[in-house]
């Protein structure tokens, strides 16, 4: 306890972070072994085949490429917490915004190489599976799905109350502060960069290719969990680390039962676009101080 004590807020949060996904990686290995024993002893199980995400095209080098997009995602989390210089303000710049959402096109554009040397693009992310009826029904009812569970977090388990007594006054993320005083220019990026780059390539890495191989080895609902869990850790806040969990394992449902990514990325999409309505409303701030609706992803 008194060890604890001595952490700085950032430091606790970072160490929480860092356990959380050192868990999901070990949770994978000896998830992937036990279903890979379970399955040579019962060849008539086909677990990873249910639903309608096709994994059949997916191999070994899979595992290997997955860990290198987990790495260079978490990567910063598995290290030691260094203590920022004080004396050194961080001033983000409409550059480094640029930057930022530039390295999330990068990386899905290698994810969707890797993907296509071996299989069509749109088969393996299933973009012609289903009808827009469907894509946008579906989106809308994950969307409230999503919702109502943030909502549950906050007014049944108290999970506000609960962070706030354990690391002191909420502290949004990084990007919240930037939409709320953005303008011009750089709100542009921000919108452009929060309701259709976010979406996209975070779905095509998360849930078309690193939720595609954990359900290869695995299983669809371990896969949905573990994936869902990363992506919230990822995002490197705590107090938005539960309520983003659990909208990775709806993104992997939706994505699951139409079997078409446009579902997942039209709901990232639409919660993106809600969180910056609000958070681009200066009347709706102390609200999303006091909430954990709209953390942002």
């Amino acid at each position: 306890m008194e060890f604890i004590a001595s952490l700085s807020a950032e430091a606790f949060e970072h160490n929480i972070l860092q356990d959380v996904i050192l868990i999901c990686i070990v949770s994978y290995v000896f998830a992937s072994l036990f279903y890979g024993m379970l399955r040579a002893r019962s060849r008539g199980l086909h677990w990873n085949q249910l639903g309608k995400v096709p994994v059949d095209h997916l191999g070994v080098i899979d595992i290997a490429v997955a860990a290198i997009l987990v790495l260079m995602f978490a990567g910063p989390y598995l290290l030691p917490y260094t203590a920022p210089d004080p004396e050194k303000k961080r001033t983000i710049t409409d550059s480094m915004l640029i930057l930022s959402f530039s390295t999330q096109i990068f990386f899905a554009g290698i994810t969707c190489f890797v993907v296509s040397l071996r299989h069509n693009i749109a088969e393996s992310f299933g973009l012609y599976r289903s009808t827009p009826l469907i894509i946008a029904g579906s989106a809308v009812i994950a969307l409230i799905l999503m919702l109502a569970s943030t909502i549950l977090l906050d007014s049944v388990f108290h999970l506000n109350d609960w962070l706030t007594e354990r690391l002191g006054e909420k502290q949004l993320q990084e990007v919240v502060n930037q939409m709320m005083s953005a303008e011009g220019q750089r709100l542009i990026i921000l919108i452009i960069g929060a309701c259709i780059v976010a979406p996209v390539c975070e779905e095509i890495i998360f849930r078309g290719y690193l939720y595609s191989v954990t359900k290869r080895y695995t299983g669809p609902i371990f896969a949905a969990i573990c994936t869902g869990v990363l992506f919230g850790a990822i995002h490197g806040e705590v107090w938005s680390f539960i309520p983003l969990a659990v909208l990775g394992i709806i993104l992997a449902g939706v994505y699951e039962i139409t079997g078409s990514l446009w579902s997942s990325i039209l709901t990232h999409a639409l919660f993106n676009g809600m969180s910056t309505y609000f958070m681009t409303h200066p009347e709706y701030s102390e609200e999303i101080k006091k909430a954990c609706l709209l953390p942002f992803c």
